[in-house]
């Protein structure tokens, strides 16, 4: 499976901060790579009467990933509430989102998978909704969803990336050598890191690193070799823009919104599968 060669990329989220909480280093790839992201937030986040407020940070957010204002669409439909309790009609984000992609001619959809990360309720919905409308999509319309982890690997942060890179760099080679079969474990980190081009820039990469910052990377087409895998990968080690995009949405800034950010795997490392057929559930 390759991305479709059309760079035009449409992030699906339920509120505002979900974008620098969740997907931030697969947006900061994007950009860097010459990729168009557009954002199409599903709530204005007004569960405490902000929302008004919350699109204003949502845009001043990002400024700092390098996303215009133009490029970011807020829905404030009052079937689309934001709160656990609230239940969003599948067909009605089906809906949003098939305009978005019409309108801005979208190749590529990037979004939350069937948990949600969190497992909240409308990150979920907006999942179930994005794949109902790829069911219909055209040939050349692709979808990722990105991986929800384990409580153990949410909250390694930087150590996860550690990790990474020893069963990819050091393990896994040792066992090739051997002849042996690497363990599940190891082969799942392993396609995430292979060919990362903060290590090896020659390579056409499965996976890209921002690491060595936006303007040092070297930029490479995203390609996925191993399509048995179908998943898009994307590392960052720039946590201090992960604070600054946190940073503009003040209402959001209670005392464990940047703990999260500093610990949170999710600062460090996307990964995505691709989105498969649609089956009710």
């Amino acid at each position: 499976m390759d991305i479709n060669d059309n760079k035009r990329f449409l992030l699906v989220t339920a509120h505002p901060d979900d974008e620098c909480l969740f997907f931030l280093p697969v947006l900061t790839k994007l950009r860097h790579l010459g990729y168009t992201v557009f954002l199409l937030c599903l709530s204005t986040g007004n569960a405490n009467g902000l929302g008004k407020k919350r699109i204003s940070e949502l845009k001043e957010c990002a400024n700092v990933l390098d996303i215009p204002s133009s490029n970011i669409f807020v829905k404030d439909d009052p079937n689309l509430q934001d709160g656990f309790n609230n239940s969003w009609p599948i067909e009605l984000v089906k809906r949003h989102v098939d305009e978005c992609s019409k309108k801005n001619q979208i190749n590529n959809i990037i979004t939350f998978d069937h948990f949600g990360v969190s497992g909240h309720p409308n990150h979920i919905a907006v999942y179930r909704g994005v794949r109902a409308f790829l069911n219909d999509r055209p040939h050349n319309m692709q979808g990722f969803s990105l991986k929800s982890e384990n409580i153990f690997r949410k909250y390694l942060g930087l150590f996860d990336f550690l990790l990474l890179f020893f069963l990819s760099f050091i393990i896994r080679p040792i066992l090739c050598f051997l002849h042996l079969s690497p363990p599940r474990l190891v082969s799942e980190y392993s396609s995430l890191s292979l060919h990362m081009t903060c290590l090896e820039p020659s390579r056409t990469n499965i996976t890209s690193c921002t690491a060595c910052d936006a303007s040092q990377t070297a930029a490479a087409p995203i390609q996925l070799a191993e399509a048995t895998r179908r998943e898009l990968g994307s590392i960052s080690m720039n946590v201090f823009r992960a604070l600054r995009a946190l940073g503009k949405h003040h209402t959001q800034l209670e005392w464990y919104r940047p703990l999260f950010v500093i610990f949170s795997s999710y600062t460090y490392l996307n990964s995505f599968e691709t989105i498969k057929e649609y089956r009710r559930e």
